[in-house]
């Protein structure tokens, strides 16, 4: 078993290490890769024959064991209490009518698990493992693996109510990438995202496996199995929340009974306070005795909250994006020109870039490529063209029209690869997974939908002069 431990280890080694090509992976290849990644994260699991305690739901005991231990440690919430919310996993419920902006939650740093103290508690492993030095969420992420294994841990009675292996964590990408769901979730840009995320998530386990071979006396490596840091870094994912140090540098934090409120759109209304050291939250609306409480995760697109928290919020769609990949062509003539446009514009020559909608105000950097994009034989005659005629050009140049229906010709194209209407399709009896998958499809959809009618209505306005 130890040598295909071992075998399994060096295929994973030899599949994770390399720098990425300079060009984005097509949907098929992002896709084939992922299941063979996943292949090997299958095969490390069975060879490592890993089991876990708690794959069933949370038990009343826990719940009370939780609660109790939240108030002796200080954790203030009168009017709430924790309970099953259905699918979404555990959720705070109001035990009494609750009013907009009334204080509900009040918790102490002295309850919080942080990467800092994380950093400290691993000590030596942290020396010899540097990707934990520069990381800090993946150091909060062993660390809570660590105290996961200990039943005399501080952190037990609320490590015991996280979600396992079990909903919540397999509705993300990083827990749950199957043949159920890779054929609609390969078509999302954000795909590409979860490729590199399970990449990295597999690269991480075994450099830190290989550290913890020289301190086993901080993680044993019989414990310290692929299945339980999975575990640890999607439950860090969905619950990490930055709270401000002493010299006001955000420091990822777990905050026990914070972490249990479920998402719906609004402001957010958690603060921290430095000198208190307590983070607060206040109500976003009025709930009535019973209701589930409910905050904002913040603005947030939805191609972070599919990714990271295995969600999908149609009704919250003004913090989204597309990552819209553009480049010049090696073989363009004008190539090495461009080039030091981009360059002196101070804009990546190729990569990702993120499209919004308002695309005017919001997507400068993509207008000013575009127009160095579409840069004509003309343009570079007389001599030296200067980059800042570009960055303000006119609007009413046919430069700027230019660039405009060449991003419209792109957005159209790319909504031509859906190949349903999505909004109709027929998701009854579809699985979460798939669904979440769908719902991220229409978010996409929706926006380039309505960046195409910006764009249509900025090329027939009469401000356009089309030459």
């Amino acid at each position: 078993m130890a040598r295909k431990l071992e075998a399994i280890i060096a295929d994973i080694q030899s599949n994770t290490h390399g720098e990425p090509s300079g060009t984005p992976n097509t949907p098929a290849q992002d896709l084939k890769e992922i299941k063979a990644l996943h292949a090997l994260a299958c095969e490390l699991i069975s060879a490592q024959n890993w089991s876990t305690p708690h794959e069933s739901d949370v038990s009343s005991e826990q719940l009370q064991a939780f609660s109790e231990w939240a108030k002796a440690n200080s954790i203030t919430s009168p009017k709430l209490v924790p309970k099953v919310a259905g699918s979404k996993g555990l959720g705070l419920f109001a035990t009494e009518n609750i009013e907009p902006t009334e204080t509900i939650l009040q918790v102490p740093l002295s309850a919080m698990m942080t990467a800092s103290m994380s950093r400290h508690n691993l000590g030596k492993l942290v020396d010899a493992v540097p990707i934990l030095q520069h990381m800090p969420s993946l150091a909060l992420a062993v660390n809570l693996l660590r105290e996961s294994l200990n039943p005399e841990s501080f952190w037990a009675p609320y490590i015991h109510i996280l979600p396992s292996a079990w909903i919540k964590l397999k509705l993300q990408p990083l827990t749950s990438l199957t043949s159920k769901y890779t054929d609609l979730a390969a078509t999302c840009p954000c795909f590409a995202t979860v490729v590199k995320d399970l990449k990295s998530n597999l690269r991480q386990y075994v450099i830190i496996r290989e550290g913890l071979n020289k301190h086993k006396k901080i993680i044993s490596l019989d414990q310290f199995t692929y299945r339980r840091f999975r575990w640890a870094v999607a439950v860090v994912m969905t619950r990490q929340n930055p709270i401000p140090n002493e010299l006001g540098r955000p420091v990822f934090t777990l905050i026990p009974m914070y972490d249990l409120f479920n998402h719906a759109p609004g402001e957010v209304t958690t603060h921290y306070h430095g000198e208190l050291k307590l983070s607060e939250t206040a109500s976003a609306g009025h709930f009535s005795a019973g209701d589930e409480v409910l905050i904002a995760y913040g603005h947030r697109p939805n191609r972070d909250l599919f990714v990271y928290s295995g969600f999908v919020d149609l009704d919250m769609q003004d913090n989204d994006s597309y990552r819209l990949w553009l480049g010049i062509n090696p073989s363009d003539k004008y190539a090495k020109q461009k080039l030091s446009l981009l360059s002196s514009a101070n804009l990546p020559v190729a990569g990702y870039y993120e499209l919004r909608r308002n695309v005017k105000q919001t997507c400068v950097n993509i207008l000013v490529f575009v127009q160095i994009f579409c840069l004509k034989a003309a343009d570079f005659e007389g001599g030296s063209l200067d980059v800042s005629s570009i960055i303000e050009c006119d609007e009413t140049s046919p430069r700027y029209a230019a660039a405009l229906r060449w991003l419209n010709a792109r957005v159209q194209l790319l909504l031509s690869s859906f190949t349903s209407t999505l909004d109709a399709e027929d998701i009854a009896g579809v699985s979460t997974h798939r669904l979440n998958a769908v719902k991220m499809k229409i978010a996409d959809k929706r926006l380039l939908q309505d960046v195409s009618v910006e764009l249509d209505q900025a090329l027939s306005a009469e401000c356009v002069i089309d030459q």
